[in-house]
């Protein structure tokens, strides 16, 4: 585990090279409402570079909604045999992408802190898999779309 006193202020190679496609990543924000953490399991997350993350979410549902309220951010991401928490800020830079069947809208992140959260003496050995209950090739189709639009910003 890192020492969170010496935590960079960057992604890794590792974590950008990770963080290239479709991986499955927790997004916490602070609940508008409630002003309780918030979590949602998002797979539509694109390091721009070691200091910037993107990510998509429904134009009107409750991550973007709580980053329009509250713009710090964390995600965390098991990868390369660690839990990595990201901790940002977030702005809201496109509300909407156009040419995707759904209503998404984008969100830059600004790193601020990378730390290694794994538990002391431990290694993740499997990364988290997911499956998705719908269409298949309507999935590979809105992937593309998505990720296409996070990296004309």
């Amino acid at each position: 585990m890192a020492n969170n006193a010496e935590a960079p202020k960057q992604l890794s190679h590792e974590l950008v090279s990770f963080l290239q496609g479709p991986q499955l990543v927790l997004v916490t924000t602070i609940d508008v409402e409630t002003k309780w953490p918030s979590n949602n399991a998002i797979t539509w997350v694109y390091a721009k570079d070691a200091g910037t993350v993107v990510l998509a979410a429904d134009a009107k549902g409750r991550v973007l909604n709580n980053i329009r309220g509250d713009e710090r951010v964390l995600l965390t991401v098991m990868a390369h045999g660690a839990c990595h928490t990201i901790e940002g800020t977030a702005k809201i830079v496109r509300e909407e992408i156009e040419g995707v069947s759904l209503k998404l809208g984008l969100a830059g992140v600004s790193v601020r802190t990378v730390r290694d959260v794994t538990f002391w003496g431990g290694k993740i050995t499997t990364e988290p898999k997911y499956d998705v209950t719908y269409d298949k090739s309507l999935k590979e189709k809105l992937d593309s779309g998505v990720f296409a639009a996070m990296k004309t910003l």
